[in-house]
């Protein structure tokens, strides 16, 4: 063993974020501090929010120690005045206001402060006493509105923020919509009717307590440092020194330095790196003065990191960086929670004499930290050592690895055995062969990429049956559908509809279903209130549900020259949405006049009935909904006779929206991860990136939709994405292929293909949707086609369904139990109107219901991990370092990856002698800058895409020959062999992105 003694010699206190301004105000008044943000909100009877961000005509003032920023905006109908004042009172603690005057009375559901605290946090307290944060969501409300002296919310970086006054605070778990924890603090009054209001209350912020260390005493030359800056590095507000000379700390044998102490500390934090390391890089001996002394293991990929750089892992964020000899080289900031507070004296331990463990800075700190994984400055993605080009290839070669052609065959001509229907397990068969199961999996085409010359569209349809696709959806159709000259026209515009006739017909001749939906945002102008859009107007006024019958009936009746049947006749249509997202609960206050209309026919409603007006309201609205989905179905089935599946209701998960969705064929929802938030302009960079993991939120894409399943009828997902530029959204193919076939589902549709005509005759470059030219899109829809569409992960034979009781004044609830969508892990669930029966083998949930894990998709939420296991198809994602999962293992991961093991011959893994693997790590637009990890300022330069440089060693067990490994290229063809080698029956090669020029996210292995 090497050894070296460290004792605290001389300490100076920092308080980590002094440096700058602890508080950050934004132009409508919005305050940031730190991870977290202050904002000022009034409630409409719909619960839609008037933040600051729908303040206008916004004037600031400021003095010495004050800002203030008044700003208006219309509430139903009443003008507004929004007056927030921010007061410095101490260098780190404000006096914060804020007065709403309105015109005249108004009815106001809530209106408060709200503080937004993105999850994960270290804790949150209420007096003093600790409020309890599930690892995964379960019941919305953690603290209902109650009077409170102080909420104290303590970040993973140690920071502090501090909520005093005579609070009213209501804590919400908000992880239904975004991964943050909501903290309301209610104005007086806080709803009801009202002409003005006021909130205040103070906030202190309390940066982490840090101490640095003078490591001089035992320190010696490493002259690798001389690459990176001296100074002060502070690392998400805790500063390290790294010394001018360069010297760090080495341990090496029998080297040892005892020394004074001095401070107090709960963690001490490392800036370090290692080389040459095995499991374990070294211990921390904490010694005290009682004489005991107690070790923290620091384990390699873990606590610690290489040199050379790779990825951050759990406990160790990349914190400095430089360019060595084409190599990018640097130190990992850590932190360990000290197993006693207060140690007299540290030791620093390599495990190995081979190790060489680089400590360049220690510093202490009152408790354990998490530091940032993103970089928190600007910075430009572009090739270098870590990033290379990645040549994309728009064909794939027939007959290659990646057509997947042959390999889900497609039964073509779509609709040969009748119209799409359901059995009673809630499984697609058709009305002409009825033992005939099944599923569907395809992508979205958006405005003009539904609109092709028949050239463009013969070579797409080609490359979607080559991807392995059945199926495909006509989406953001309806505006070009119509006459141009005529803004809200029911009119079909002969040129546009040809063109959509004939990509129809393409893909039915080839194999492709279609669905796609009656309304998406075709424009409507109501003669009667004049305001534009037809979703919220159509339960209220007949002119919109004319509309929308006229273009319906006209477009259904439309006889296809090129298949000969009319849209509504032809079988190869699974199925018709009435209007996309319609529920009403998100749309009837979109636009003030509309929600005037509806404020008035709820004032008539509510005569005769008892209860509060949130609840009433609800009601409302919900058999507004029923009322217009019962006309709509009517017409559409009686009336134009079609015999498609019907479905709507595809966005939002509330619980009550089951007995509606009961009226429907089927249930179809959408669902993303990581979706963009556009900070300065809607659908403009720069962009707000997630930063976060589904498998570390407990898969929450896609979980969060099993709910909604209603058993009996089919379940589809015409909408999902793990987003770009997401650093984890390779997770999403074993995710989403695993899961959806665990729960049994019908269909999935990915969003989308292309969002135009160019995104499909050329690289336009990337956006945060668009799998055309996304490489990473593609090859995780290979993983998705071979667990789901064609069934190598079987369903689970256990079927839990939860009771809806009917929306009323005694059953206010809106979401589902979190304990109970948790269960949708490992077994089927869905949910079902209370009264009605359940089909055979479907048992209703009951509080405390367990289910055991499945053995086939074992998610560890805490290491990141995902294991999936079938005979044909084995997957693991990693944040790095190693993972098994039964005849498939990686090890050495150096990044954040997924690989996949495919069998393209039907035969079990080990007895295949055509296996297609693939590797997936990042990609990137070449030139894409970002302000920090989570705001991306510009897509890039140019249309070149790159890779990032990922390696691991992947094994395979090979009781047989071993097999051959060829690189392949984007087209499916080979770039270049790899070599492997067979012992003691596993067989084992590099699996590393930037192996060959161009790139490789795939390999062949054959025999």
């Amino acid at each position: 063993m090497r050894n070296l003694l460290l004792c605290f010699l001389a300490a100076v206190l920092v308080s980590a974020g002094a440096a700058g301004e602890p508080l950050q105000i934004t132009d409508h008044g919005k305050i940031v501090v730190g991870a977290g943000s202050v904002g000022f909100s009034a409630v409409n009877s719909g619960w839609s929010e008037f933040g600051n961000v729908k303040w206008r005509d916004v004037k600031k003032e400021s003095g010495k120690d004050f800002q203030r920023f008044t700003g208006h905006f219309e509430f139903e109908g009443v003008p507004c005045t929004a007056v927030e004042t921010v007061r410095r009172l101490a260098p780190n603690k404000f006096r914060i206001e804020c007065d709403w005057q309105f015109d005249r009375d108004v009815k106001v559901n809530g209106i408060f402060s709200c503080i937004s605290m993105p999850l994960p946090l270290e804790g949150i307290l209420v007096d003093g006493k600790k409020l309890l944060i599930p690892e995964l969501p379960k019941e919305m409300i953690l603290r209902p509105y109650s009077p409170a002296r102080t909420v104290t919310v303590r970040q993973t970086d140690g920071f502090q923020y501090i909520l005093s006054g005579n609070l009213n605070a209501y804590i919400q778990d908000s992880r239904k919509w975004v991964n943050a924890l909501t903290i309301r603090l209610a104005a007086g009054p806080g709803q009801g009717t009202m002409r003005k209001s006021h909130v205040a209350f103070d906030l202190e912020l309390r940066p982490v307590e840090a101490v640095t260390v003078d490591i001089a005493p035992a320190a010696r030359d490493c002259f690798d440092l001389n690459v990176l800056p001296a100074g002060t590095h502070r690392i998400g507000g805790v500063p390290f020194v790294v010394r001018d000379d360069r010297k760090a700390i080495v341990p090496e044998s029998k080297s040892a330095l005892r020394l004074p102490a001095a401070g107090k500390a709960g963690a001490v934090n490392l800036l370090h790196a290692s080389r040459n390391t095995g499991p374990v890089v070294g211990y921390i001996d904490a010694g005290y003065n009682d004489g005991k002394v107690l070790s923290i293991p620091v384990k390699a990929k873990a606590d610690c990191g290489d040199w050379t750089l790779g990825d951050s892992y759990p406990n160790a964020a990349i914190a400095c960086e430089a360019e060595y000899l084409t190599k990018r080289v640097g130190l990992y900031a850590s932190s360990f929670r000290l197993p006693r507070p207060n140690p007299v004296s540290l030791t620093f331990r390599a495990a190995s004499p081979e190790t060489a463990w680089i400590i360049a800075g220690v510093t202490l700190s009152n408790r354990p930290l998490v530091f940032p994984q993103g970089k928190e400055g600007p910075f430009t993605i572009k090739e270098g050592p870590d990033w290379k080009k990645l040549a994309l290839r728009r064909r794939i070669l027939p007959g290659s690895p990646l057509d997947f052609s042959a390999v889900v065959p497609q039964d073509a001509p779509a609709g040969q055995y009748g119209f799409v229907c359901s059995n009673d397990q809630g499984e697609f068969v058709f009305e002409n062969a009825p033992e005939k199961k099944i599923r569907f999996y395809g992508a979205n085409l958006c405005f003009t990429a539904n609109f092709l010359d028949k050239a463009v569209a013969d070579k797409l349809v080609e490359y979607l049956v080559r991807m392995g696709y059945n199926a495909i959806r006509f989406h953001h159709h309806d505006g070009r559908l119509v006459d141009p000259a005529v803004s809200d026209s029911v009119k079909l515009n002969p040129e546009t509809l040809d063109k959509l006739d004939y990509l129809f017909a393409q893909c039915k001749k080839h194999g492709l279903y279609v669905t796609t939906d009656l309304y998406v945002n075709r424009n409507f102008k109501s003669p009667v209130s004049g305001c534009w859009g037809l979703k919220a107007q159509l339960p209220i006024d007949e002119h919109a549900m004319k509309s929308w019958q006229d273009f319906v009936r006209a477009w259904m009746t439309h006889r296809n020259p090129y298949t000969g049947l009319t849209w509504g006749e032809d079988p190869a249509l699974i199925s018709l949405c009435l209007i996309n997202e319609d529920t009403l609960s998100a749309n009837w206050s979109a636009n003030p006049k509309v929600a005037a209309l509806y404020r008035s026919k709820f004032a008539e409603w509510k005569k005769g009935r008892e209860g509060d007006d949130q609840t009433l309201f609800r009601e409302f609205l919900f058999e507004l909904q029923g009322n217009v989905l019962d006309r709509q179905i009517d017409f559409v089935k009686n009336e134009l006779g079609l015999k498609t599946m019907i479905t709507s209701l595809n966005w939002i998960t509330d619980a009550p929206l089951t007995r509606l969705r009961a009226k429907l064929d089927l249930v179809d929802m959408h669902q993303y991860f990581s979706h963009p938030t556009f900070p300065e302009k809607a659908w403009q960079v720069p962009i707000g990136v997630d930063l976060g993991s589904s498998i570390r939120r407990g898969a929450s894409l896609p979980r969060e939709m099993m709910p909604t399943r209603i058993f009996g009828k089919p379940f589809t997902v015409t909408e999902f994405n793990f987003c770009n530029p997401n650093r984890f959204r390779a997770e999403g193919g074993p995710l989403m292929g695993a899961y959806a076939a665990l729960q049994n589902w019908g269909g999935l549709w990915r969003f989308c293909w292309s969002h135009s005509d160019a995104g499909i005759i050329r690289n336009p470059g990337q956006n945060s949707f668009d799998a055309s030219n996304d490489p990473m899109q593609q090859l995780s829809d290979r993983i998705i086609l071979a667990l789901f569409l064609r069934g190598d992960l079987a369903p689970s034979k256990t079927k839990i369904s939860y009771p809806v009781a009917p929306f009323s004044q005694n059953n206010p609830a809106m979401s589902y139990p979190g304990d109970f969508a948790n269960l949708g892990l490992d077994a089927q669930i869905g949910s079902h109107a209370a009264e009605q029966a359940l089909p055979a083998g479907v048992v209703r949930w009951r509080p405390g219901m367990k289910t055991p894990e499945s053995p086939r998709i074992k998610l560890d939420r805490k290491a990141g991990t995902l294991a999936v296991s079938t005979p044909l198809t084995e997957t693991a994602t990693l944040p790095a370092g190693d993972l098994a999962v039964k005849k498939l293992r990686i090890k050495d991961a150096s990044k954040f990856m997924t690989a996949a093991a495919i069998s393209l011959d039907g035969k079990p893994l080990t007895e295949s002698d055509s296996i297609l693997v693939i590797h997936l790590g990042n990609i990137s637009q070449a030139g894409a800058r970002y302000d920090n990890s989570s705001l991306l300022r510009a897509w890039g330069n140019s249309p070149e895409l790159l890779v990032e440089r990922c390696t691991a060693t992947l094994e395979l067990e090979c009781p047989g020959t071993p097999w051959r490994v060829a690189a392949l290229a984007l087209d499916g063809s080979e770039t270049g062999e790899v070599p492997g080698s067979l012992k003691n029956g596993v067989f084992r090669f590099t699996a590393d992105t930037t192996a060959f020029p161009g790139g490789v996210l795939a390999y062949h292995l054959s025999r």
